[in-house]
């Protein structure tokens, strides 16, 4: 299993509809840490299957076996997110190609879109003024 690097989650997805449902949301998380972060491409039956960005080609019972949800209810969510236009699936003969549709929106390495921390301006006489008060009583 892949553990290295890291995904996005953006906050936008807690205005999903199908934010409610556990086993949408455990899938999905599921499918976006599966997804290439970059093209790839290997031999598989004699033949060269590529991937892109985003992209990953997956059987139904392997997503099963990792997440414990029943192929019969992955099939359904599948369709669900498809409905919201989240993927786009295709089936092979060697598994089912899954595609994040607005994976570089959210996953894209720009950083411009990592939030700064700003700075905030202080009167240094304003942050003073309870002290030199608690100095005078004493």
């Amino acid at each position: 299993m892949r553990s290295k690097g890291f995904i996005k989650l953006h906050r936008k997805l807690r205005d999903n509809k199908l934010y409610k449902d556990s086993y949408t949301i455990h899938l999905w998380i599921e499918l976006l840490s599966r997804v290439n972060h970059k093209a790839n491409s290997w031999q598989y039956g004699g033949r060269l299957c590529s991937v892109k960005a985003g992209e990953c080609l997956v059987s139904l019972f392997s997503l099963s076996d990792t997440t414990g949800i029943k192929v019969s209810r992955i099939r359904c969510i599948l369709k669900k997110l498809i409905t919201a236009k989240m993927i786009t699936t295709k089936s092979t003969p060697y598994g089912t190609y899954i595609q994040i549709v607005s994976w570089a929106k959210y996953q894209n390495e720009n950083k411009n879109c990592i939030a700064k921390p700003t700075k905030v301006a202080y009167n240094n006489n304003d942050i003073y003024k309870p002290l030199t008060k608690i100095n005078k009583l004493i």
